[in-house]
């Protein structure tokens, strides 16, 4: 049953497909949002959503000065940050949100704006692995700041001081002599997200659970931490990164190239090789008439993907068509493309240079294999670049 709020916050849904919904926010449940509209309420299931915006949110100019990423992805611009027996709580203004110790990734306590040489030294420290936690710090040398660490364990953390065990001494910096700590984070469950909540200071949590308090809303994140969110810092709702997977960002277990009429260099094969989020000369994907777009694949003939997915999906949807910049070549674009599940063949046409750019959407329950392939039409493979714009799989 929906909760209803004690303050209307009006929304706007956009599904994986369909018309936008637009409305007062009733409730959400772990399956489904509840919108009122003037026909009656809209049960709207969170698999089959992208996003919900909130009328009139704005994302602010202003947020908290200490940056904070969890192991689960969500990341949080907060004023405060404290730790005492293994429980870490942040917030800013009125929201507060707590959570296990051992699910910070790391924690840095001013921006690095104006600081690129230290947000650079910041950045590789990231990347590198420890034997421990990782305290950062800045010291000056020759009139210059530069960035210092030391490995050992984080303690407990207030306003004031940071608890931090060096080779077996306790140290007590004051906080404001800290940049940032890196956590040794031990391999831990994490839960399933349902999707992000994006808020207007430009902080983002993995939600796996998501239920409204009032004129609040209670989420809990991937890795067990809790808050309770006032309305007005809400900016939006994000299902895609739960609901949508691109074909680009999936590595086929299977490509195969082949040139009409060979090809004796390997730098010759390279240019046949299918593109991820780019067209074959490195410019935005675009079809004739449609908008650039960001994800996506280009394909030559004869071009032939294979993908296992370890995970159960719905539907594959896809824009396709001729690339734009050869639809008037002198010899005009003809191709085959073929879908095939490991079942059966899913889709199979002709696509040539005349052709209006066309929607995909086929069905994938069941499916586990999936093969695409473009073959030579009649132009043998001369200007046959197809491509696949904004291709997703749906959960």
């Amino acid at each position: 049953m929906a909760t209803l709020l004690a303050s209307a916050i009006v929304v706007e849904a956009t599904p994986l497909a369909g018309d936008k919904v637009q409305g007062e926010l009733a409730g959400i449940s772990a399956e489904s949002l509840q919108i009122a509209t003037a026909d009656g309420v809209r049960q709207l299931p969170l698999t089959g959503l992208k996003s919900v915006s909130i009328a009139g949110a704005t994302p602010s100019s202003q947020s908290g000065e200490i940056a904070v990423e969890l192991i689960d992805g969500s990341q949080l611009r907060v004023e405060r940050y404290q730790v005492a027996k293994g429980e870490v709580t942040v917030g800013a203004g009125d929201m507060s949100l707590t959570g296990p110790a051992n699910t910070v990734k790391w924690v840095r306590f001013r921006s690095l704006e104006k600081e690129p040489a230290i947000q650079q030294g910041w950045d590789q420290l990231l990347q590198r692995e420890f034997a421990g936690d990782c305290l950062a710090f800045t010291k000056e040398v020759d009139g210059a700041l530069v960035l210092e660490r030391l490995e050992g364990a984080v303690g407990a953390i207030d306003d004031q001081v940071v608890e931090f065990t060096y080779q077996g001494d306790t140290l007590r910096p004051k906080r404001e002599r800290v940049l940032g700590l890196i956590y040794l984070v031990a391999k831990r469950d994490i839960g399933a997200t349902v999707g992000s909540v994006l808020l207007k200071d430009g902080s983002t949590l993995a939600a796996s659970s998501l239920e409204l308090a009032g004129d609040k809303l209670r989420v809990t994140t991937g890795s067990g931490w809790t808050a309770e969110l006032p309305a007005d810092r809400l900016l939006g709702l994000d299902f895609g990164s739960s609901n949508i997977t691109y074909l680009s960002d999936l590595k086929p277990t299977t490509v195969e190239v082949e040139p009409y009429y060979g090809a004796t260099l390997d730098s010759e094969r390279q240019t046949y090789l299918p593109r991820m989020d780019e067209d074959h000369h490195g410019a935005p994907l675009k079809l004739v008439d449609q908008a650039p777009a960001l994800k996506g694949l280009a394909l030559r003939s004869r071009t032939k993907l294979v993908y296992r997915f370890d995970k159960p999906y719905k539907r594959l949807r896809a824009m396709a068509g001729i690339a734009e910049h050869v639809r008037n070549s002198v010899v005009s674009p003809h191709l085959v493309l073929s879908i095939s599940s490991d079942r059966k063949k899913l889709l199979e046409r002709d696509v040539t240079g005349d052709d209006a750019p066309f929607e995909i959407d086929l069905d994938l329950e069941g499916v586990q294999r999936l093969t695409i392939v473009v073959d030579y039409g009649k132009s043998q493979d001369v200007a046959d670049f197809l491509q696949l714009c904004n291709a997703r799989l749906t959960k």
